[in-house]
């Protein structure tokens, strides 16, 4: 069966690491740094690549996976702040990273 939110049951030792993950990585992560140089200044939502929102647009709040600072289009690194409203399976299916932060995750799995 596919994974739905009604079947999920989250491992409270997963998540963690993998908000661990996108601390120590966000900033160098190329994907989000051309978003970062685009953006200029502020804060800068790492989308959920399961439901991107449109280009200029704000996802839902289930499809935030956190933020992070932005100063002179550069990711501050260390300012990552995880949104606690992220939902790891929602209704669109389970939650996917941007391809170097994955990368780096399944590093800390194996």
């Amino acid at each position: 069966a596919p994974i739905r939110p009604q079947n999920f049951i989250e491992n409270r030792q997963f998540w963690p690491l993998v908000e661990e993950v996108m601390a120590q990585h966000a900033h160098v992560d190329p994907e989000l740094q051309a978003q970062a140089a685009f953006q200029k200044t502020g804060w800068m939502n790492i989308a959920d690549g399961r439901n991107p929102p449109p280009l200029g647009r704000t996802g839902n709040a289930e499809d935030i996976l956190g933020c992070v600072l932005i100063e002179d289009k550069t990711i501050m690194p260390g300012s990552f702040q995880p949104n606690c409203a992220h939902r790891p399976v929602s209704a669109d299916g389970l939650f996917q990273l941007p391809k170097f932060l994955h990368a780096k995750l399944l590093e800390r799995l194996s």
